[in-house]
């Protein structure tokens, strides 16, 4: 029987996997930019369903590890200022990070994150307007 670990990411493997040849290779490689598959996903993930606060947390922190510790756009690639609550009365800031669907929830979009990016306010009220 073939012994079982948990590599880092929580993920199950045979315990050999990482020997010799390309040892380590895989858990050394750098996500490409702006994807989010890698993280570990929420416990209901279903097409139409909202992402989780710890969700949309995760994304962002690892955009900013992608980008040099800064939040970046996934689409026009401009460098965003951390989300916050809006308030009544106060102008949105349209240059703040919000976690998109890339497919919307209404077209049966997914909250996996795979389905997810993180762009602008402004890019996110374009996009919702086609």
């Amino acid at each position: 029987m073939t012994e079982r670990i948990l590599n880092s990411e929580g993920e199950s493997k045979n315990a050999g996997d990482n020997q010799e040849s390309g040892a380590g290779e895989a858990e050394n490689a750098k996500p490409e930019k702006g994807t989010y598959g890698h993280l570990k996903e929420p416990k209901n993930v279903a097409d139409g369903k909202k992402t989780t606060p710890a969700q949309r947390k995760r994304i962002l922190e690892e955009n900013k590890k992608q980008n040099d510790g800064e939040l970046t756009s996934d689409g026009d690639g401009r460098k965003l200022n951390p989300p916050k609550q809006s308030k009544k009365g106060e102008k949105a800031d349209m240059n703040q990070a919000e976690v998109d669907h890339k497919t919307p929830k209404s077209k049966g979009g997914s909250n996996s994150n795979s389905n997810l990016r993180v762009i602008s306010k402004e890019e996110n009220l374009i996009k919702s307007n086609k």
